[in-house]
């Protein structure tokens, strides 16, 4: 006697969950890990263009590695972990992020934060569906990739404005009587500022 296995349809499968295959696919826990990394890549990218380490760079680095070395051991705790450091840094720093994104003729400045506000955005974004898949392996998602796809697409544009932007802003020259102000660690070096009359 055999026995025939009938099925009434092919297997359904979640929608937002796609299919390894060749294309470029992404989970929302790679898409976190990325967005931690390039959060830490905003940090790296001000501390080279500073040419010193910074206390307060290094103080905004750091919860985003702690994050990824408890995500490695404990899963479920480093995902909330670096969900709420890129929630908790994105809104402590939004008040200055609001206003130096508006300025995007210094690509030095402008693109690190630029990089800085997608990553923690779409690490603040990718957390909760990561925590809810933790405890399995991580499929590839069709919401998850798009994401991706999208904070890529607005971080070149954002590297192409501030290009376009430097390219049309004229350095003015020194001229004599110029008063140099330089900053260190985000204080005045000079006390007193002296100027000749008119």
């Amino acid at each position: 006697m055999t026995t025939v296995n009938h099925t009434s349809g092919p297997a359904r499968t979640d929608p937002a969950e796609a299919p390894p295959g060749r294309r470029i696919r992404v989970g929302w826990l790679d898409l976190l890990v990325a967005a931690s990394c390039g959060a830490i890549a905003s940090f790296v990218a001000a501390t080279i263009i500073a040419g010193s380490i910074e206390m307060f760079l290094v103080a905004m680095t750091a919860p985003f590695v702690l994050g990824l070395i408890v995500l490695w051991r404990w899963r479920r705790i480093g995902i909330v972990w670096l969900g709420a450091v890129s929630l908790a840094e994105l809104l402590s720093s939004a008040p200055f992020l609001a206003d130096a994104l508006t300025h995007p003729e210094t690509p030095t400045d402008f693109l690190p934060l630029a990089l800085f506000t997608l990553s923690t955005l779409v690490g603040s974004a990718a957390a909760v569906p990561a925590f809810r898949q933790a405890q399995r392996p991580t499929p590839p998602s069709r919401r998850a990739t798009a994401l991706a796809a999208a904070a890529v697409v607005v971080l070149i544009g954002a590297t192409a404005l501030s290009v376009v932007a430097a390219a049309g802003v004229d350095s003015a020259q020194t001229q004599p009587g110029d008063i140099a102000l330089t900053t260190t660690d985000f204080r005045f070096d000079t006390r007193r500022i002296t100027a000749d009359n008119g």
